[in-house]
């Protein structure tokens, strides 16, 4: 069902997608006549929230036949998933009222006297 290593999912923390990969061989002795109906599913660890370091248990591999567990697996983190960082909100530009031509030209003015100098 599952080798140790081997990618098997992933587990949903505070939003963010973590790479699961079983830590340990799943494979559960079962009767061939059985093994169709058998199921596998991932359970994260109650309770886990980010930061995830890679490496660490963040639930089980559970191989269910007819709704009864009959084998399980540590699953850790293939990848450090980090608390996301909030992007800054937008700053909200307040209106200034209407800027007229005699506006810019006065800010022009202002703007030549500063680098050339009040000779102007």
């Amino acid at each position: 069902m599952a080798r140790a290593g081997d990618a098997v999912g992933s587990v949903t923390v505070s939003g963010q997608d973590v790479p699961a990969v079983a830590q340990l061989d799943l494979a559960p002795l079962v009767r061939l006549d059985l093994l169709s109906g058998v199921a596998r599913e991932l359970r994260p660890l109650p309770r886990l929230m980010l930061p995830v370091a890679i490496g660490s248990v963040i639930g089980s591999l559970v191989a269910t036949a007819s709704g009864h567990v009959i084998a399980s697996v540590p699953i850790v983190a293939g990848l450090t998933v980090a608390v996301p960082t909030p992007s800054p909100s937008p700053t909200r530009v307040e209106p200034h009222g209407d800027v007229t031509l005699r506006d810019v030209v006065v800010l022009l003015a202002a703007l030549v006297r500063a680098l050339l100098g009040p000779s102007l």
